[in-house]
């Protein structure tokens, strides 16, 4: 067992919780604004609608059941991954439960109020994925599928967000200008933040739940 990868790991959960906890409120602030979300918070929300459990809740069910179908395409977890799964869905409660967001009555500061979140959100979204320790369950299905369907990640990740959108706003997910902008913003902002901080997506490694099984000589 690679008990020094299993330290390092461990040691960066705290800086993985506070990335959760910005990411959670993002959402649920971005939700609160009720002009629209990305494709998967349309989706958890039509999900919402439908079941009436909890948005967060939505969200991590959905989370665990992305991983169960990724570990059937060989694509393992890591213990960030597993952390994404719990805490995101969790925070995005707490900040319904507890009001933890602004809301105007004026139309256009709701959208500088998304801009602001969607920002906000991405550097939540650096902070995890700076760790190195597994990346989103999303993400994990969508290598997963990119190396099933030997097509391109552009053509697989607009086909899994497409898909996911139609059917969230078949289930009653709220669609508007907000979707707009945080479809095409939002990897803009990440990209923007990831230069910022010199951080590079192409160039890391994430570790998964296997490497901590891997004898060290």
């Amino acid at each position: 067992m690679n008990k020094k990868l299993i330290i390092k790991d461990l040691k960066k959960t705290p800086q993985q919780i506070i990335a959760y906890f910005i990411i959670g409120l993002c959402l649920n602030w971005i939700k609160s604004i009720n002009l629209g979300m990305n494709a998967w918070s349309t989706f958890n929300q039509g999900i919402t609608e439908q079941t009436g459990i909890a948005f967060g809740t939505a969200s991590q069910i959905v989370s665990v059941g992305i991983i169960i179908l990724s570990m059937f395409m060989k694509i393992y977890p890591g213990y960030a991954t597993i952390l994404n799964a719990i805490f995101i869905g969790f925070f995005i409660n707490v900040g319904e439960k507890y009001h933890l967001y602004y809301v105007s009555d004026n139309y256009y500061i709701n959208l500088l109020l998304i801009l602001l979140a969607l920002i906000i959100f991405n550097f939540g979204l650096y902070l995890y994925l700076s760790c190195n320790s597994g990346a989103g369950p999303r993400d994990g299905l969508m290598i997963g599928l990119v190396k099933i369907t030997g097509k391109s990640v552009t053509v697989v990740r607009t086909s899994i967000e497409l898909t996911v959108f139609v059917l969230g706003w078949l289930l009653g997910g709220t669609v508007g200008v907000g979707t707009i902008i945080t479809t095409f913003l939002g990897g803009y902002t990440l990209d923007k933040i990831f230069k910022l901080f010199n951080y590079s997506s192409h160039k890391v490694h994430h570790t998964n739940i296997m490497s901590y099984f891997k004898n060290v000589s």
